[in-house]
């Protein structure tokens, strides 16, 4: 049974107990933006008859925040506080595991989620957050809720209103548009862009600090399973990877500037997919069972086996003057355009098919790379002729 530390509201001292217990009785959270020098688990019992004795404002900034969080909740009638930076023991790894990964459930069962926003006053209108919550400035006075700021969190995180105010269920959402909610996010570290998402998505993995951006690959790696075709629909920044993506060479594969794999190396890549959906009446049936991970990059029914049977018949008629082998050289040569099963809205409204470009660079066994990698094409439908014979998409290995 998962176990959850809450702050008493009245005393400041911590108290553990079950997830569910604290459910019953109700528990705040606090939403906020980590300092420099918060007080983390380890000091924060020291604080406690100090916050008690404080009539009015905290001198020191990390602790006013604790202070003014738990006097909130303390009004709206509950006892208890959950607050990340001291609530989670990090020195304990398999404590901050559970946590990491129980983190979306155990704010998504909170009365209230208060959103602390240390940079804004309330002259200021400009509003970010997140849950069903309530929003204060610098000074704690009262910005509005989330349905009130919808259209103000729309404008800063991208996260369309309608999921904001409860009007469709955020799950719904698929993978690229939850990516672009988090394309500028900020981390201190590397490995929370990846971890921050383990809710969002619905997924429980193991929190492995120190592996970089390897995380956002294995994030991905899951992700491949729940065959949403939209993970693969991002666009490359047009400088290209840039010095921050260094990837291991690989003697099989020369990249050009706007060429990768089928995997993002950052949510950045996904920051035009907020409108983008997977849910559409014209879905291409894939054979198979959809795509898999392996070590050379992500396998599926990429390539068209009647490519292969018009060139031979095309090989041995009159008219096709061209032998089938060179015939055969042209074709490994050419990009293959593939649709895949989502959908975006054009210029004028209307939902288009995503279609990416892949050019092979081997033929046995069949592999390609996305090519112009800094766009893609809106279709108006898929073409009816199946990907059905299996390929790989080569995917670059990072430093």
């Amino acid at each position: 049974m998962a176990l959850m530390r809450c702050m008493n509201t009245a005393t400041f001292e911590l108290h553990t107990s079950t997830q569910i217990d604290f459910k019953e009785r109700g528990y705040a959270i606090l939403s906020h933006r980590w300092g420099s020098d918060e007080i983390i688990f380890s000091q924060i019992g020291n604080f406690a008859q100090e916050m008690r004795d404080t009539k009015d404002r905290h001198g020191l900034p990390q602790l006013d925040k604790i202070l003014g969080a738990c006097i909130t909740a303390r009004k709206q009638g509950l006892q208890w506080m959950w607050i990340d930076n001291c609530c989670i023991n990090k020195s304990d790894s398999s404590e901050l595991s559970e946590a990491i990964n129980s983190m979306f459930k155990w704010y998504s069962d909170a009365v209230v989620c208060l959103t602390y926003l240390s940079d804004v006053r309330k002259s200021s209108g400009t509003t970010v957050g997140s849950q069903v919550f309530r929003s204060f400035e610098t000074d704690w006075n009262y910005l509005g809720s989330k349905r009130e700021l919808a259209e103000s969190i729309e404008d800063v995180t991208g996260i369309a209103a309608h999921y904001l105010t409860n009007e469709k269920d955020f799950r719904t959402a698929c993978i690229a548009a939850k990516m672009s909610w988090a394309a500028h996010r900020e981390t201190t570290r590397e490995e929370d862009m990846a971890y921050s998402l383990f809710g969002i998505f619905n997924l429980h993995l193991p929190v492995q600090y120190g592996e970089g951006k390897g995380a956002f690959l294995r994030l991905q790696d899951a992700l491949i399973a729940k065959n949403d075709e939209s993970l693969f629909a991002w666009k490359m920044p047009l400088e290209g990877p840039g010095v921050a993506y260094q990837i291991i060479p690989d003697s099989m594969v020369d990249l050009g500037p706007d060429e990768w794999g089928l995997l993002a190396p950052s949510p950045r890549w996904y920051e035009h997919c907020g409108k983008m959906t997977i849910q559409h009446k014209k879905t291409v049936m894939r054979q198979r069972g959809g795509f898999t991970r392996t070590p050379q990059g992500i396998s599926g029914p990429i390539s068209k086996r009647n490519h292969y049977v018009t060139a031979v018949l095309t090989g041995l008629t009159v008219v096709g003057a061209i032998p089938f082998q060179i015939w055969l050289a042209v074709r490994q040569r050419t990009t293959l355009k593939y649709t895949l099963n989502c959908w975006e809205p054009n210029e004028a409204g209307a939902m288009r098919a995503v279609r990416l470009h892949l050019r092979p660079v081997r033929r046995d066994p069949p592999m390609w790379i996305r090519t112009a990698s800094q766009s893609y094409d809106l279709v108006k439908e898929a073409a009816s002729t199946d990907y059905s014979a299996v390929g790989t998409v080569w995917q670059p290995q990072l430093f």
